[in-house]
């Protein structure tokens, strides 16, 4: 394990980050998946979540994070990107766009919460909007 801040811990076998305030375990590896939003947050489409589905580091009940669980990697410090430096396998920004998704939705509900992590921005956008970035990344949380 390496601890390169004193609420997380990194586990680069397993791919994986442990904050240990939280008590959240996130999926750190290089398969950060790009998804239209509504295989995301329709319920109607869990049976395709691919959090839901995953199998990764020996754990199968993954989930999609809610906005409140992103906010917590967020480091406020630094852009380029905006995340905490022991997440190791962050995906290329787009166009300065560097979208990770959460399960929250805005108000309304037909919106959908996202940060972009390139900048640190949280940002809402109608969930069957054609106005987003080329690509959407999402990254796996469970309970520990």
């Amino acid at each position: 394990f390496t601890n390169l801040n004193s609420d997380f811990l990194r586990n680069n076998t397993l791919g994986i980050v442990i904050d240990t305030t939280k008590g959240l375990i996130w999926q750190d590896n290089n398969s950060h998946i790009t998804t239209g939003w509504e295989n995301v947050i329709n319920p109607l489409t869990l049976g395709t979540n691919k959090c839901a589905n995953l199998s990764f580091a020996g754990f199968n009940d993954w989930r999609l994070p809610n906005l409140n669980e992103l906010k917590t990697i967020i480091d406020y410090n630094t852009t380029n990107p905006s995340i905490k430096n022991i997440f190791q396998n962050i995906p290329a920004s787009i166009n300065g766009h560097l979208d990770f998704i959460s399960s929250t939705t805005a108000n309304p509900t037909s919106k959908v919460w996202y940060i972009n992590f390139w900048s640190g921005e949280i940002l809402s956008q109608e969930k069957d909007s054609s106005d987003f970035e080329e690509k959407l990344y999402f990254m796996c949380v469970r309970n520990r």
